[in-house]
């Protein structure tokens, strides 16, 4: 519960895991996992919520020589799960990976996604091959090819991509390394489907305070989005775990530090999006890398290039391309326990340009022998923003202490500062955690504290203080 504001949130949750292993002789490993997970979740302005979901997964793998160099694996994974987001779900990966002569490898995929919800009913298919060589120690290459189809109750969706790449790595005087990387990707795409609304379910997110993070379809119903987390028990409310900003056609999510969406972390979001019709392209992906080490890597110098361009492109009318030229640039200084760096990010995007400054340090080592630390530091601030958006500036310190009290119970100190400066994005935010735990008569213990003071947009101001416990058995 919010002591500032009254708001209670109440969560449960019961898993039950139970798995077998059998093996049929001494290549062969074989596993069936029964998982069952129960979430109830009641938040201070929505219903209860609450999904039970029944999963059986298979596993199985085979080596195909007694050294292990060629293998097959597969995994097989039902889902039913009912509720507030009730749907059946197959998934199916096989993959095959064979050593062949001269330093060749080959690796075939195989994968089948079916998924079944009240209101829509997806089913892709992909398969992939690749064949990679090393030659020597110095150089990397592959070829691979990727073919996939989506059929769903509003669409349907042809995927074709073909690359190639090459990695190269050198010893070089000075105790140097140098390294260079170059790809090429050729995409095809083709989508038909009529000109509606369509709803999109559990479309999954990784939300990065350090990148831009768009919504992969144009013309999405702003209203409609629902953001949940990866159970789909937590609804996160927009203006306090996340805010949304649209950019032409597209829309941004962010999160909202101090929320309850941790940073780096998945999310599934559900909206409803003006689905564009019949269309096709292929995408041009060319991406360079090269980076110069000296002195043991105390001195450190890379760089990045990465262009992404449309061709053959039809009933493009209401599509929004991004055409897109990025180039990153940075340096960075390793000594000891001590790492200092610099980077200039320049993202030309036909839908969200900018520029960046990164300056970051990073330390760690030990304080005797029963403790740890790490400390790390980031400043960035993004400039030339669209829209005629005023900069954005992030800066960010965290710590963490790690001490044995004894060979049985450890204590664990983090602490961390974030500032944020642009818009809607004004931020201070100072978090704590203090967690104790021990091992006691066959029981695991666990003493939480956590603490946060959060200004976000001047005007809301939070301020929290919790504590837990938490026991566990294991049989």
């Amino acid at each position: 519960k919010e002591i500032g504001n009254g708001h209670s949130y109440n969560y449960k949750q019961n898993n039950l895991i139970a798995r077998t292993f059998r093996n049929f002789g001494k290549r062969d490993r074989n596993e069936l996992v029964y998982t069952r997970h129960n979430y109830w979740r009641e938040d201070y302005n929505l219903a209860s919520i609450r999904n039970i979901s029944d999963n059986l997964e298979l596993n199985n793998s085979y080596m195909l020589d007694d050294l292990g160099n060629s293998r097959f694996g597969s995994r097989i994974l039902g889902i039913s799960q009912v509720g507030q987001d009730t749907f059946k779900q197959v998934s199916v990966n096989e993959n095959l990976f064979y050593k062949l002569p001269h330093n060749f490898n080959s690796n075939l995929n195989y994968s089948l996604y079916d998924n079944i919800r009240t209101l829509q009913t997806v089913t892709q298919n992909v398969g992939s091959a690749s064949i990679n060589h090393q030659l020597f120690e110095s150089l990397h290459s592959n070829i691979m090819g990727e073919y996939s189809t989506t059929n769903a109750t509003d669409y349907t969706e042809n995927f074709t991509k073909a690359g190639i790449d090459f990695n190269y790595m050198k010893r070089i005087p000075f105790d140097g390394m140098i390294s260079l990387s170059y790809g090429y990707d050729i995409l095809m795409q083709r989508h038909n489907s009529a000109d509606a609304y369509i709803n999109i379910l559990q479309e999954e997110y990784v939300l990065d305070d350090s990148k831009v993070v768009k919504l992969k379809r144009p013309y999405v119903v702003k209203s409609s989005i629902v953001v949940k987390d990866v159970t789909g028990t937590i609804i996160y409310h927009e203006n306090l775990d996340y805010i949304l900003v649209e950019y032409n056609s597209y829309i941004e999510i962010r999160r909202i530090p101090g929320g309850q969406i941790a940073n780096n972390s998945s999310v599934y979001l559900f909206y409803t999006v003006m689905q564009q019709g019949n269309y096709a392209y292929n995408v041009n992906v060319n991406s360079y890398s090269a980076s110069l080490s000296l002195f043991g890597r105390l001195l450190s110098l890379y760089a990045t290039r990465y262009t992404q361009t449309y061709t053959d492109v039809t009933y493009s009318a209401n599509l929004s391309l991004d055409q897109l030229n990025h180039n990153l640039y940075g340096t960075r200084v390793e000594y000891k326990v001590i790492t200092v760096g610099t980077e200039f990010d320049d993202y030309q995007s036909s839908i969200y340009p900018y520029k960046m400054i990164r300056i970051f340090a990073n330390t760690h080592g030990n304080l005797g022998s029963r403790c740890i630390y790490t400390l790390s530091a980031n400043a960035r601030e993004m400039v030339d923003l669209p829209l005629a958006e005023p900069d954005r500036k992030y800066i960010d310190a965290n710590g963490m202490l790690s001490y044995g009290i004894s060979s049985r119970t450890k204590l664990d100190l983090n602490v961390g500062y974030q500032k944020q400066i642009g818009k809607d994005l004004d931020l201070d935010l100072f978090t704590s955690r203090l967690k104790i735990a021990t091992y006691w008569h066959g029981l695991n213990v666990i003493f939480g504290f956590d603490a946060y003071e959060r200004q976000y947009l001047t005007t809301q101001v939070t301020d929290y203080v919790g504590a837990y416990i938490q026991v566990i058995k294991r049989f």
